[in-house]
């Protein structure tokens, strides 16, 4: 799932408009908009706080895979 789709799945799930998410964020509506739309993407320090005021992972966020090495980012396969 593309982060766009995931952000409106989220906002959607905490109950908040774009206003709403917007507001806890710090940013303009539009820009909350622009993100849903898949326009652009924000960057890591806005991702950071949109997991910290959703309580999404960011590992969810952008999109890693479930099973990776915390150490050193490589992918791990069912037989690690």
């Amino acid at each position: 799932m593309a982060f766009a789709d995931k952000l409106v799945a989220i906002r959607c799930a905490h109950n908040l408009t774009q206003e709403g998410l917007a507001a806890k964020l710090y940013v303009t509506r539009q820009a909350v908009s622009r993100w849903e739309r898949g326009e652009v993407t924000p960057g890591i320090d806005m991702m950071k706080l949109i997991g910290a005021v959703t309580g999404e992972p960011l590992s969810h966020l952008l999109e890693m895979p479930e099973h990776y090495c915390e150490s050193c980012g490589m992918y791990l396969t069912p037989d690690d």
